[in-house]
């Protein structure tokens, strides 16, 4: 688990200063500590035709989300520049919830993976506390 958390931490500052670099300003977000954020409903998300076609290698969007006082995401705000794959989050981020009045904002981070060939794909989502979904894939396989 502390190898888990170590990862997530080392991409969640990798994709910081990529934005630093990109939008040329440096992002002064306050940190959310772990411990204050509970993820009581997800939402699955799958490898859709769409996000095949924006990410055909996989890829990493996170997203900032505001709660309300119960919880329920109010908005979504995204930190990465994954273009294709960013929209489908939000969307997706819009339909979890918190433990309501521990945090009045949230991290998600989505990994989309391909892993292997396939005749007839078809796509998985797992959700890993505390704020990581990993969409997975295969990479389709042409019949002759």
């Amino acid at each position: 688990m502390k190898v888990h958390r170590l990862r997530l931490v080392l991409v969640l500052l990798s994709l910081l200063l990529i934005a630093e670099k990109h939008a040329g300003t440096l992002l002064r977000a306050a940190a959310i500590p772990d411990e204050d954020v509970k993820v009581t409903h997800f939402e699955q998300m799958h490898y859709s035709p769409l996000v095949r076609i924006a990410a055909p290698t996989g890829g990493l969007v996170v997203i900032r989300v505001s709660l309300s006082t119960s919880g329920t995401v109010i908005s979504a705000t995204p930190l990465s520049e994954r273009k294709g794959l960013i929209d489908e989050c939000i969307k997706n981020a819009m339909k979890w919830e918190f433990d309501p009045g521990r945090a009045s904002e949230a991290i998600i981070v989505y990994r989309f993976e391909i892993s292997g060939l396939c005749y007839d794909c078809q796509s998985s989502s797992a959700f890993h506390p505390p704020n990581l979904m990993v969409i997975t894939s295969g990479q389709p396989i042409v019949m002759p």
